[in-house]
């Protein structure tokens, strides 16, 4: 193997002697290198809880990529986009992989089915124009019935990947596209779209080949690939989700388990259970899960489980917290979980992914910051102060905190907005010229630049606001969810924190804070908070008072800021993105437009 890898494959250096090759270049590789080794491994808990599972071999995912990828050569050209409209599943992914090999570009999806996505998938068929789309053989007649609402039938074709799973005769046919670029455009990952139309993020062939060995090396596992286990639940039309369940895979040949995100729901077990089950496991989820499955794992579970081969568990996607990572590391550390195992993240599509993470020997950095001081733009560290998680360190790419309004790059401490500049750094979005350069084109003048030893660009301002403390990096929130009242900035997940906390009736991770339009404070802003009730507490309407008094009191005396109004609304019925986050800005539509579902005494 040493010599059919880079030269620096176990000590990357991306400013050094590294050459990247093709992601089809690594697939073609591992299938030579290791064929009888596992591939991919799909339980299919949604066909029977029992969870059935199969498993492809390198060889057997050899022939199956080439024949998707000849089959797509004979329907699209080099720049047409190929949808993949497929559940969470092996036709997914092999799709994902067989357009990589054919140099197609690829739009991960979802199925037509996929509850609450109808908009965006209407919307993302409209701005991608595919030539070709790819399904499961069960989502077949859903796909043709949309394509016939929408006066496609014939004009799009449709290929189903399991019906070419052992054709080796048309695998045999597929000649590798000898123009195929590192910088040509691989795929377009979708933007969730919480607060305007999905926008697809054009990534290049380079961009996921960089990215993914960043994330190789940043977390130490440069000596163990391709040996690794990559547990993958989330959903793959998701960033993180297709880099974890489907890049992985392709470009360092990890083994790959895959579920689908319901089954985690369902039973959030089948997760942990599975960490415990294989050699070098890596996976990663949200803060949420985390604590979903910490709360929900049962002792009698854990019997017999050992957690020591974890050697990865990503924590991001969300505001990390502490109180998260101290209750999974109590439920799974008897167990063997290595104290580095979880690993607080930031990361971002426009990036690929990953753009920073905790160190692999000591990942848990916690400053306790001051409130007040918080609120004034600075991030100061103070005892009793609001507990804040860093998401480590930027490997790979560069990361300044930059005043938004004056582009100046600001010093440790001050809190900005976050620019990223580097390799796995996305081109723009797709057909989207002045949003492109308004988020890809960030500039810092040349004596700014000089000044503070970094580029002068281009930087891809990513939106969300963060602070360095020392050499890690904080994230304090969104630019445009800040809420600033009375001049002081108000962190809305901070305030989401408190009130789900504040009362028993109301549920968990399960509301918005926001800001609107009143006559009180100076700048004409008050703040909402929007929260769900509980489902398991009893009759949450006659308890209304009880619990908007607690919610008021909760964030007067953690905050000390007061609450324009509180909403309590029904269970299940506050908006969520397609990445599976609170839809704040959705949330303060539905405010404005009084369509909330409320819960009345």
């Amino acid at each position: 193997m040493p010599g059919t890898l880079p030269d620096s494959y176990h000590g990357l250096d991306l400013s050094g002697r590294w050459e990247p090759r093709l992601p089809a270049s690594y697939l073609e590789h591992w299938a030579a290198e290791i064929p009888d080794a596992p591939a991919l491994t799909f339980i299919d808990y949604l066909a029977d809880r029992k969870g059935p599972r199969r498993t492809w071999t390198w060889a057997q995912w050899d022939v199956w990529t080439r024949a998707v990828a000849a089959r797509l050569q004979q329907l699209a050209g080099r720049t047409d986009r190929v949808a993949i409209l497929a559940p969470q599943g092996p036709d997914f992914v092999v799709a994902f992989h067989a357009a990589l090999r054919a140099g197609v570009i690829s739009v991960p999806l979802f199925a037509p089915d996929l509850p609450g996505h109808a908009d965006r998938l209407e919307h993302v068929l409209d701005d991608s124009e595919p030539t070709v789309v790819v399904t499961s053989a069960d989502k077949r007649d859903l796909v043709d019935k949309e394509l016939a609402s929408r006066g496609l039938t014939g004009k799009v074709a449709v290929v189903v990947p399991s019906e070419l799973e052992t054709d080796a005769a048309l695998a045999a046919t597929f000649v590798p596209p000898s123009d195929l670029s590192l910088d040509d455009i691989a795929y377009l990952q979708y933007t969730s779209g919480s607060t305007r139309a999905p926008a697809g993020v054009e990534l290049t062939h380079l961009n996921l080949t960089v990215n993914m060995f960043q994330i190789i090396q940043a977390h130490g596992l440069s000596d163990v690939v391709p040996d690794v286990t990559a547990v993958a639940w989330l959903p793959l039309f998701h960033d993180m989700g297709l880099l974890l369940g489907a890049a992985a895979t392709a470009i360092v040949g990890v083994h790959s388990v895959l579920f689908d995100p319901l089954a985690f729901i369902l039973k959030p077990s089948r997760w942990t259970t599975e960490l415990a089950a294989h050699p070098n496991v890596f996976s990663a989820a949200p803060n949420f899960a985390y604590a979903v499955a910490a709360k929900k794992t049962k002792p009698e579970q854990l019997e017999g489980l050992d957690y020591s081969r974890v050697v990865g568990l990503v924590n991001g996607a969300e505001p990390v917290l502490v109180k998260t990572i101290d209750t999974f590391e109590a439920t799974f550390g008897p167990y063997g979980l290595p104290a580095t195992a979880q690993r607080p993240s930031f990361g971002l599509a426009e990036a690929t992914l990953f753009v920073s993470l905790g160190d692999p020997t000591d990942p848990r950095v916690v400053v306790q910051a001051d409130v007040a001081a918080l609120q004034e733009g600075r991030l100061v560290p103070a005892e009793g102060g609001t507990p804040l998680v860093s998401c480590g360190r930027p490997f790979g790419n560069v990361v300044a905190i930059v005043d938004p309004e004056t582009s100046q790059v600001l010093p440790e401490g001050a809190v900005g907005e976050i620019w990223v500049h580097g390799p796995s750094v996305g081109q723009g979005y797709w057909r989207k010229p002045e949003e492109s350069q308004a988020t890809f084109g960030g500039r810092l003048s040349a004596s700014e630049a000089e000044a503070a030893g970094v580029p002068e660009g281009p930087w891809l301002r990513t939106g969300d606001l963060g602070a360095y403390v020392g050499p890690d990096l904080f994230i304090t929130g969104r630019q445009k969810d800040l809420i600033i009242i009375d001049g002081r900035n108000i962190y809305p997940h901070d305030i989401e924190h408190s009130v789900q906390h504040a009362h028993e009736g109301i549920a968990l991770h399960r509301l918005a804070a926001f800001s609107v339009p009143t006559d009180a404070g100076d700048n004409g802003e008050g703040m909402v908070v929007v929260a769900e009730a509980y489902r398991q507490f009893p009759d949450a309407g006659a308890h209304l008072a009880e619990i908007e008094a607690a919610a008021r009191a909760r964030v007067s005396e953690e905050h000390s800021v007061g609450m324009h109004e509180f909403v309590l609304i029904a269970s299940d019925t506050i908006p969520w993105t397609s990445s599976g986050k609170i839809a704040r800005r959705a949330t303060r539509q539905a405010y404005l437009d009084g369509t909330l579902n409320r819960v009345t005494p």
